[in-house]
């Protein structure tokens, strides 16, 4: 309690809705999350009450990161993106102080918040393209993003496995950290040179 695949499979599709703004998702999001359940239910995995608290924590896991990353720029705004950095900043450092001490907070999903939060602040200084454009675009963009995370991933692997990062206490949230940054940041970078920003969309955070 709660089904980890159900937690995993709400906060991912209802994400995915909510980035491409489309219903369409969202239709196919509610399919998949009730395949989901009915799935475990039906393997012997897990209860109802599982899975309802399976949803139950997707949809706060959604709910939080809605909150902590608004919009990346707003046009009505002369500081695009500063108030979710302010927010973010203090739910990551948070996370970080108590990640040593809280057996529950999972070290390398905080390392990868941190991660996070640094592409977030490097793009804000660099100019912060934002979420809007073509379909294929904004497709393509995620596509990039998977792949340049699952080949950063398979680089850094054996480095870590070289310097036995698993040994130390915040190894492995240091680890994730430097995945995530890179991997992000990259994407961003390699996208505009593929020009699956269109010029217009950049915009540079005053200052």
């Amino acid at each position: 309690m709660p089904s980890g695949h159900v937690a995993a499979a709400t906060a991912f599709f209802l994400a995915l809705a909510l980035f491409f703004r489309s219903r369409a998702v969202l239709a196919l999001s509610v399919v998949w999350i009730l395949l989901m359940g009915l799935s475990r239910m039906y393997l012997g995995r897990h209860f109802i009450a599982d899975v309802l608290g399976g949803v139950a924590v997707g949809i706060v896991a959604v709910s939080v990161a809605a909150f902590l990353v608004r919009p990346l720029t707003r046009e009505d705004s002369t500081s695009p993106g500063v108030s979710t950095l302010s927010r973010w900043t203090v739910w990551v450092v948070l996370l970080v102080v108590l990640a040593p001490f809280v057996d529950l907070l999972d070290r390398e999903n905080v390392g990868r918040q941190l991660g996070l939060l640094a592409s977030y602040a490097l793009l804000l200084r660099i100019g912060m393209p934002s979420d809007h454009g073509a379909a294929w675009k904004r497709s393509a963009r995620v596509l990039l993003a998977v792949l340049a995370y699952l080949v950063i991933d398979r680089l850094l692997n054996p480095v870590m496995d070289a310097v036995c990062l698993e040994d130390y206490p915040l190894g492995m949230l240091v680890a994730q950290f430097l995945i995530t940054f890179v991997s992000f940041t990259g994407t961003i970078l390699i996208a505009r040179r593929l020009r699956f920003f269109e010029a217009r969309e950049v915009q540079s955070a005053p200052g």
